[in-house]
Parts: structure tokens; C-alpha cells; sequence
């Protein structure tokens, strides 16, 4: 089996005597100047597979990018290393190729183009992660590679919710990387959401106001600033617009509330502004009196103070709209 990398990488095996007795299969890698990079031992009925796992991971490369050979021929990854006929001390040749790589690239690019209207991503979601997993390409073309197949497919096409998670906490995500829909990495955490104080992508920026014009809908996205989305996030979660169909509702549970409440802070903290918009110019509601003329800001919720009689007294957060006046007054004092 599979030791510890930096274990492995300190102790070549030269002495067969501190292996167990599982372990009687002792292998050097070898670079193609000559040079030994990694070293595993183990048992002989460990797969190829296995063993270039544990090669990758000493070497800092994708798995798919790592092939072994001896005597001139690639080990298989199905067999073991006594189907190959390793001896108990064999020393491999190290191959690192994108050959693999582009190869799952180029399936991922033919799945996307076979999709239509509707279709299940179920097959395509999995090797879209590898691509981005072994960076077959930058992230964000990756990512547009993906929307944009999916846009092209129709509306009822589309990645699943991991797709996102996936992107997130990728080392090369940023703000602005293409996520699900027509949502970068930023605006579907605002809409969703999602805490973005832990994302490292928040952190690797850029911290930008530009505006996003694509609506929302029904998950209540309007035409602003990611500053102006946050608002908005919260506002939704402590009461239902007007403009929205259905019965009213009390307001969210505090952990949601408390993301929201969050977001709106962080960003402001980051320097996230808000726009102003001409009057008309912006309309989230139909009678006046309710929105400010120029903002997104709900004046009745700036004033509303007295908890819902639908909700519990005794399990309810005790003031839920005092969260909307403190960002308002945070924004101010900003």
C-alpha cells in the first residue's frame, strides 16, 4: 500500500531489511537524465494505478500527467506490480506528459457540444472536474468552456450545484471566474447565499462594482453592484416584495440571516459600493414610497421594528429587522 508522501520521498529503499514482510517490493523512479525523483515500497499486489498515485503525489503532479515504464514499455494501469512482473527491486522510467490530459480535454469539449435541451450533465460534470482538477486549462476558460455549452444547450441545461464548490476552491478561482448560469463566482455567492469570507477566491479579487444586469427572477437579482445584490439578499430573506406572488412569510432563520448580514459587511469592509440609478431607472416595485427613488434600499423595512405574529417568541431571532437598519447605518457611516 501507499505510504506517506514526504515518507516515502526520504527513504529510497535501499535496505531491504526495515521493509515489513507485505512490503517486499522495493521501486526507485527514475527521471530521464538518470535521476531518482520518488521511491515506494510495498506490496506486489498494489496496482500500477496505485503506484503512480503514490509517484504524483511525491512529485507534485496530477496523476494524469505521470506514466512509468520498464524495460521500454508502460506499465498498464489494471495490472498489479506482479502481473508486470516487477522483481522485488525494479527501477522505473518517469514519463510526465499532457498526452492524458488533453485527451480528457478534448472528451469534455465533444460531451459539452453533444448537449441539448435539457440534458442530464451527470456525464459531463465528472470530467469537467478532472479538467479542472489536473488544470487542463486555465480556470476560467474551463469555466466559460462549460457555461457557455450549457447556455448554448438551452435554459434547462445546466452543471450541478457542485460545479460551483468545485470552482470555488480551485487555487486559481478569482470574483470574477464564470460559475453557474450567468453568474461569476461572486454574484451566484450573493444570490445563493453563501458565507464569502472563507472563499479564497474573495480574497484573490478583483474587488470590482461592476454593475450585473442579468435578473434574478424569482431568487430576486437586480441590475447593481455586488453590494447592492447583498442588500437586496437580505432584504428578501426578512420579508417578501411586494412585487412576489404568494403568501407572506416571517423572516428567515438567524444562521441565514447572519450569512447575509455578513456579506453585506465584508464586502463593504472591501470597499464595495452602491449605485445610483436615475428615478425610473431601476424599478423594484410598482408603488411608490416602498424603495428609494435612486437605490435599492426598502425605506418600509428601515422602519419596520415589531416581529411577525407568524413566528415562534421563544425561538426566533427576537429582532430580525434590526440586521437591515444596521447595514443601512454601516453603509452610511461608510
Amino acid at each position: 500500500s501507499c505510504g506517506p508522501p514526504s515518507k516515502l520521498a526520504n527513504d529510497p529503499c535501499h535496505d531491504l531489511e526495515t521493509m515489513t514482510e507485505e512490503a517486499v517490493c522495493c521501486v526507485t523512479v527514475l527521471s530521464l537524465g538518470g535521476e531518482e525523483v520518488a521511491a515506494w515500497a510495498g506490496s506486489p499486489d498494489t496496482t500500477v494505478a496505485e503506484l503512480r498515485r503514490c509517484v504524483a503525489q511525491q512529485l507534485g503532479q496530477h496523476v494524469l500527467r505521470v506514466a512509468l515504464t520498464w524495460k521500454g514499455e508502460q506499465l498498464a494501469d489494471g495490472a498489479t506490480l506482479v502481473e508486470s512482473q516487477l522483481p522485488e527491486r525494479a527501477s522505473l522510467q518517469l514519463l510526465v506528459s499532457d498526452k492524458l490530459v488533453n485527451e480528457k480535454w478534448e472528451e469534455l469539449q465533444q460531451k459539452l457540444k453533444a448537449l441539448e435541451y435539457g440534458s442530464d450533465t451527470s456525464e459531463v460534470a465528472p470530467l469537467a472536474a478532472l479538467c479542472l482538477e489536473a488544470k487542463a486549462r486555465p480556470v476560467d476558460e474551463i469555466a466559460v468552456t462549460v457555461r457557455d455549452s450549457c447556455e448554448e444547450a438551452g435554459s434547462m441545461t445546466d452543471m450541478p450545484d457542485d460545479w460551483y464548490e468545485q470552482l470555488a476552491a480551485h487555487p486559481d478561482s478569482r470574483c470574477d471566474t464564470p460559475c453557474l448560469g450567468h453568474s461569476d463566482l461572486i454574484h451566484y455567492s450573493i444570490s445563493d447565499n453563501i458565507r464569502l469570507g472563507d472563499k479564497p477566491f474573495f480574497k484573490a479579487g478583483p474587488h470590482s462594482d461592476k454593475v450585473d444586469y442579468p435578473e434574478w427572477g424569482w431568487q430576486a437579482r437586480i441590475a447593481g453592484t455586488p453590494l447592492d445584490m447583498a442588500a437586496r439578499k437580505l432584504e428578501v430573506l426578512l420579508e417578501k416584495p411586494p412585487a412576489w406572488g404568494g403568501l407572506t412569510y416571517p423572516p428567515k432563520e438567524a444562521g441565514e440571516l447572519d450569512v447575509a448580514q455578513e456579506n453585506f459587511m465584508l464586502l463593504l469592509e472591501h470597499g464595495f459600493k452602491m449605485s445610483r440609478v436615475e428615478v425610473g431607472g431601476r424599478q423594484l416595485c410598482s408603488q411608490e414610497g416602498i424603495y428609494d427613488a435612486e437605490m435599492v434600499w426598502k425605506r418600509t423595512l428601515l422602519q419596520r421594528a415589531e416581529l411577525p405574529y407568524e413566528m415562534d417568541q421563544a425561538t426566533c431571532d427576537q429582532q430580525p429587522y434590526d440586521r437591515y437598519r444596521a447595514i443601512y447605518d454601516a453603509w452610511r457611516a461608510a
